[in-house]
C-alpha cells in the first residue's frame, strides 16, 4: 500500500512481511496438550494461518503497520462476534459463539482425559501389561516370537506379540558380558534405572559384530553388589533376571531391565562388539 513513512517522510510503497505471530508458541502449547500426536499435522497449518502481515517501509526499513491474521471480538459485550483466522471471517450471535466455545471445551477436555482409555482398547501398538508376571520363555523362543527377522517381516504384528507376552514381564535368562557402556550417578541421591548399561551378547545371536541386549542395573541394585558388577570381564557367562522393556529393531538393541545378576561359571571368547550409541536406549 502507499504510505508516507512517519520515520523518513517519504511517500512510499510499503512491502509486506509474514512474521510468526508471537502468541504462536502459546497456541502451539495448546493444540499438542488438546491433540497429542494428531498435532504433528494441525501445527503446521495453523504456522502459516495465524501469520502476521508487517508492512515496512521500502527506504527506512522501519515497520509501518501490521495485520494480524486472527483476532478476536473487540467488544465481548456486544451481541454480535467477529472471529477472524487469516482470510476467513466468522460472525456470529454472542449465544451462539459462547455455546460453541463451551461444547468445543468440553470435547478437548474429554478427548485429553480419556485419550489413554481409547488407545488402550482400540489400538494395540499403544496396549501396556500393567502388572508383571513371571514367564518360563526363553531366549530363542523370544527370537522366534520378536526376533529381528520377524521385525522387519512384519513390525505391527511383531509388536502386538511383544506388548501382550513379554513387555513388563519378568523373564530368566543366560548370556555372555560384553561391556558397560554407560555409567550415570544417580542425581540428588534418587535412584537411576540406568546406573549400568551391560550390553549382553546371548547365544544364538542376532548379529556377529553387535550385542543383543542391554540390560540396565539401577543405582540401587548396583550398590548393593558394587564388587561384583566391577568384577565383571569380557566373556564372562551371566544368568539374569530382568523385566522386559523395550523391543529392539534395526537400529535399537532389546532392552530389559535387572532385577537380579549372577555369574553362571560359563565363559566364552567373544570377538571386538560394535556399539552404536544410537542403539542404547
Amino acid at each position: 500500500m502507499k504510505k508516507t513513512c512517519k520515520f523518513c517522510n517519504v511517500e512510499v510503497v510499503t512491502y509486506v512481511e509474514h512474521e510468526v505471530n508471537k502468541a504462536f508458541g502459546i497456541i502451539a502449547i495448546v493444540i499438542f496438550v488438546v491433540f497429542g500426536l494428531l498435532s504433528i499435522i494441525i501445527l503446521p497449518l495453523v504456522f502459516f494461518l495465524t501469520k502476521n502481515a508487517v508492512h515496512r517501509c521500502s527506504r527506512c526499513i522501519q515497520t509501518l503497520g501490521e495485520k494480524s491474521c486472527f483476532g478476536l471480538p473487540d467488544d465481548f459485550s456486544a451481541p454480535i462476534w467477529h472471529f477472524r483466522l487469516g482470510k476467513c471471517s466468522i460472525v456470529t450471535a454472542r449465544i451462539y459463539a459462547i455455546i460453541g466455545l463451551v461444547l468445543f471445551a468440553i470435547g478437548s477436555g474429554c478427548y485429553v482425559y480419556m485419550r489413554p482409555s481409547f488407545d488402550f482398547h482400540q489400538n494395540p501398538l499403544v496396549h501396556h501389561n500393567v502388572e508383571s508376571y513371571k514367564i518360563r520363555t526363553t531366549w530363542p523362543d523370544f527370537l522366534q516370537d520378536c526376533g529381528g527377522e520377524q521385525v522387519i517381516e512384519n513390525f505391527v504384528h511383531t509388536k502386538m506379540v511383544f506388548n501382550d507376552k513379554y513387555e513388563n514381564n519378568i523373564i530368566t535368562w543366560s548370556g555372555f558380558f560384553t561391556e558397560v557402556k554407560e555409567k550415570q550417578r544417580s542425581i540428588f541421591g534418587f535412584n537411576n534405572e540406568h546406573h549400568l548399561s551391560i550390553l549382553v551378547k546371548m547365544e544364538p545371536s542376532e548379529s556377529a559384530i553387535f550385542a543383543d541386549l542391554v540390560l540396565s542395573v539401577s543405582t540401587s541394585l548396583y550398590e548393593a553388589n558394587k564388587a561384583f558388577y566391577d568384577s565383571l570381564r569380557k566373556g564372562d557367562g551371566l544368568e539374569f533376571d530382568a523385566t522386559m522393556v523395550s523391543l529392539g529393531n534395526e537400529f535399537k538393541m532389546h532392552h530389559v531391565k535387572a532385577k537380579k545378576v549372577t555369574k553362571n561359571g560359563e565363559w566364552k571368547e567373544l570377538q571386538n562388539i560394535v556399539v552404536r550409541e544410537s542403539a542404547l536406549p
